[in-house]
């Protein structure tokens, strides 16, 4: 049975959170239904001193400002012409975060079909961050929410 992830989950280094974010359920209830992948690969974001991260130099702006709140909140951004899913690490005042950057899907593959288009081959529908968040419908009205839909398998 899927329980979802409790607050305190997120409440851990984010270089660990990234470790444990592998092997967890994403899933996101859509009108078609319920749609899921289990996380393969993350990225890490350490904030103020990780050039590659938004919040470098603490650079707080509005698309960065969930990153300096409790972290489990979900971090949408635009990169080119994709959306990215993000779950916020560290905590307040410390905008760090994790990218979800590929899944292996799971359940609604048929919906993720009619999203992706002309991909052929499952693995294919969500082997990247933009891939995944096209292939379930996440876009930015997810920024901000409290904790990613995420599960964990019991």
């Amino acid at each position: 049975m899927q329980q979802p992830l409790n607050e305190s989950f997120f409440q851990q280094p984010t270089l660990e959170l990234a470790r444990s974010l592998l092997g967890m359920l994403l899933v996101h209830e859509t009108e078609a239904g319920e749609i899921s992948g289990w996380i393969v690969e993350t990225e890490a974001y350490l904030g103020p001193n990780d050039r590659a991260a938004h919040s470098f130099n603490n650079r707080r702006t509005r698309r960065t400002e969930v990153m300096f709140g409790p972290a489990g909140r979900a971090y949408t951004h635009l990169m080119h012409t994709h959306c990215l899913l993000n779950a916020v690490g560290g905590g307040i005042g410390d905008p760090e975060s994790v990218l979800i950057r590929a899944l292996e899907p799971c359940a609604g593959i048929e919906s993720m079909y009619k999203r992706r288009g002309s991909v052929k081959k499952e693995q294919e529908l969500t082997n990247g961050p933009g891939k995944l968040t096209k292939a379930f419908g996440i876009g930015m009205e997810f920024y901000g929410a409290w904790e990613p839909p995420l599960s964990e398998f019991a």
